[in-house]
């Protein structure tokens, strides 16, 4: 994105100051990052809305590589794991392990 549009995107949305300057300053060190970060924001703040959904159309036709979702890591399930989520108390793991295990197959 050219970096005047990017100011101008910065002041109609009003984000100011601090966070202004923050965003500049990021995007002078990368732009592709912070363009990619500045889009999933507008993504999470303006989901749902018709204006959002217009211009998200527009953005990705212009920059496509926007709608690539980076990849989530994949969890790890183990004891420790079913142990810490239900507070160390092991009846309660129990029940979570085997409902997984029903589900998915055998963990441990």
């Amino acid at each position: 994105m050219d970096r005047q549009y990017f100011v101008n995107t910065l002041d109609n949305l009003g984000i100011t100051g601090i966070r202004k300057r923050y965003w500049l300053k990021m995007y002078r060190e990368n732009q592709q990052n912070t363009s990619q970060l500045f889009f999933n924001k507008l993504e999470r703040d303006y989901a749902g809305e018709t204006r959002w959904e217009i211009a998200k159309t527009l953005l990705l036709k212009k920059y496509p590589h926007f709608s690539i979702p980076e990849p989530e890591p994949e969890p790890v399930f183990n004891l420790e794991y079913f142990l810490k989520i239900n507070g160390g108390r092991w009846g309660c793991a129990m029940t979570d392990i085997d409902e997984y295990e029903r589900e998915h197959g055998v963990i441990i």
